[in-house]
């Protein structure tokens, strides 16, 4: 049983035992994690209950200290965006070679999925900070509120100019088959679906796209000038986390859809199924499987967990300890509370949406709730009046999307996909950061 610590619900990210083992192996990788930290450090205590991954306080907090301290350094900085591309790239190679290289690319890239997401808040305050020094409130929100938003293209921001610009859409779909694809699970993304959301892109949508870089790439200027050449970095590293936060589980995402010819070739030389090989942590792989009975139930309940460094993969009653253990209680509330990613007001049914299954009953001026709003969301949330996450900060994919679309968005509530139920006439008054519970109308 988990020790008695302070643990810190974060984020919604159901990866199964194989890439869960791979990346807690990565993150207790001192010497490596020095790269990027600037000293030795490793997380030793990390758990994935229901695909949410749990870390302890102490931990997490020494590892915003140390990356803050560490990248605020120009030089520092610019080393580990450089480094973080690299191995990008090692990881995109490794994925179509074999096991061995493919696990060891994984585990080298685990600091950029641990570790960017922490610098959002801290240098987010260190901007507010200095812009104060020089500006009133109201102009500070407005240049902090102009910046939040990546001038560098993500993914899926890339699929859709080559899907605006495309003349051949089987070569398109080839190139970005692997979009929806999460987790090690294989859903192609499908000539239909390109032909769908090629039929809803406007006519002007290069144009309007061009126009808003421009005015972001502006915005970045003028916050640079007013910062001066000392502080001028930490607007670059802003934009890095704005970017990357997509970007890394993109990145990932793409290496184990490639990696799954790879990988299904080796579940069949071991005699199991695809998805009973992605229940196994990689230790197992290589030294010996669990009993068939094992694999049965952690396909059916499992949490994969780091404690004092172990990896272990525990099923059915210790599984469900663990969810105990870890369970905070929920009052039955009407109205909850979360940051404001985009201002505005909206009111519609509640839908909630956990899985791609829940997009077909998806429909226009839905409210969508979510614990994470992901790339592939990007049909229904152009339907949804506004959006609602449990997790999530200002630089997550929900707020750079609502802010592209205008769309009222509220973020890190923790709670909304527990307390709101499919039907609830729910407002979202993204104004004041408040979600509520309007009426039921199932």
């Amino acid at each position: 049983m988990l020790k008695k610590q302070e643990y810190i619900q974060t984020v919604y990210r159901p990866y199964p035992p194989f890439p869960a083992s791979l990346l807690f192996k990565g993150s207790t990788n001192q010497l490596d994690n020095k790269l990027f930290l600037g000293q030795e450090f490793s997380l030793k205590n990390i758990l994935i209950s229901e695909g949410t991954w749990f870390y302890t306080k102490a931990e997490l907090d020494k590892v915003t200290e140390l990356l803050f301290n560490f990248w605020i350094e120009p030089k520092n900085f610019y080393s580990v965006e450089k480094l973080f591309r690299q191995r990008e790239e090692n990881l995109i190679i490794a994925s179509t070679e074999n096991f061995d290289s493919f696990c060891q690319a994984y585990i080298s890239y685990t600091p950029a999925l641990l570790f960017v997401w922490r610098l959002e808040k801290p240098v987010g305050e260190k901007l507010k900070q200095l812009f104060l020094t020089q500006l009133s409130p109201g102009q500070t929100n407005d240049i902090m509120n102009q910046l939040n938003s990546p001038i560098e293209d993500n993914f899926y921001k890339l699929m859709e100019y080559d899907l605006a610009t495309t003349k051949n859409l089987a070569k398109h779909v080839k190139k970005f088959e692997w979009i929806n694809s999460r987790y090690g699970q294989q859903k192609p993304y499908t000539l239909e679906e390109a032909q769908t959301n090629l039929d809803k892109i406007k006519t002007n949508y290069l144009t309007n796209q061009q126009q808003k870089k421009s005015a972001l790439q502006e915005s970045v200027n003028q916050a640079k000038k007013i910062l001066g050449q000392e502080n001028s970095h930490l607007i670059d590293v802003l934009q890095y986390v704005l970017y990357y936060r997509t970007q890394r589980s993109d990145v990932l995402a793409k290496a184990q859809y490639l990696a799954i010819p790879m990988l299904k070739e080796l579940a069949h030389s071991k005699k199991i199924t695809y998805q009973e090989l992605l229940h196994c942590t990689q230790f197992e792989i290589e030294a010996g499987l669990p009993s068939n009975s094992i694999l049965q139930n952690r396909m059916k309940d499992h949490a994969t967990i780091l404690e004092d460094g172990i990896i272990r993969c525990d099923t059915w009653e210790e599984s469900k300890k663990i969810k105990i253990f870890l369970t905070e209680k929920i009052n039955q509330i009407n109205q909850i509370t979360g940051s404001i990613a985009f201002k505005g007001v909206a009111s519609g049914q509640a839908k909630i949406v956990n899985d791609p299954k829940d997009y077909q009953s998806f429909k226009p001026g839905n409210i969508l709730i979510t614990k994470m709003i992901t790339p592939n969301m990007i049909s229904i949330m152009k339907l949804a009046s506004a959006f609602v996450t449990d997790e999530g900060g200002i630089t997550c994919h929900a707020a750079i999307i609502s802010r592209e679309l205008g769309i009222p968005c509220i973020i890190g509530t923790k709670h909304a996909t527990k307390i709101f139920k499919d039907g609830d006439l729910v407002e979202v008054d993204a104004t004041n950061g408040i979600v509520k519970k309007l009426s039921n109308q199932h």
